[in-house]
């Protein structure tokens, strides 16, 4: 059950990628949405977390033992954050961005972590009021 929901996320990520093309770009510059949040998140600032997320997010690796990938951002920031964001895998890596008017995605790629496969962590951010809310974390494969 957990694996065909990380199918069917990581499908609908895909999908509103290839859909949502109007003024894209794609860099590997560091993106001011993703690193106010990471500082948020190594500065274990709990009122700026809450504030730009969503009520409940994305977090695919969050909560092992559970089905549903979709939390309350209060348990997600206060209990599992180590397993959202690991300063110590990602501290100085580069990552790539994808961004249109109404999303961002940030993308830390692997290679051949897992076996002979690549896997990638993706943050996303939407655009919600004119305001970039974090909305989760997917990872691949």
């Amino acid at each position: 059950m957990r694996t065909t929901n990380s199918i069917y996320s990581i499908l609908i990520l895909s999908v509103l990628l290839v859909f949502s093309c109007k003024n894209e770009s794609n860099q590997l510059t560091e993106n001011p949405v993703w690193e106010k949040f990471k500082n948020g998140i190594e500065n274990e600032d709990l009122t700026y977390l809450l504030n730009n997320s969503l009520d409940s997010i994305y977090c695919t690796d969050c909560i092992l033992d559970v089905d549903n990938e979709l939390h309350s951002k209060q348990l997600i920031f206060e209990k599992h954050r180590k397993n959202l964001y690991s300063s110590e895998l990602l501290k100085g890596k580069t990552y790539s961005t994808h961004e249109t008017d109404s999303i961002i995605r940030i993308s830390y790629s692997f290679e051949k972590l897992s076996g002979n496969e690549a896997s990638s962590i993706i943050y996303m951010f939407n655009r919600i009021e004119n305001k970039y809310l974090f909305t989760g974390m997917i990872t691949t494969p």
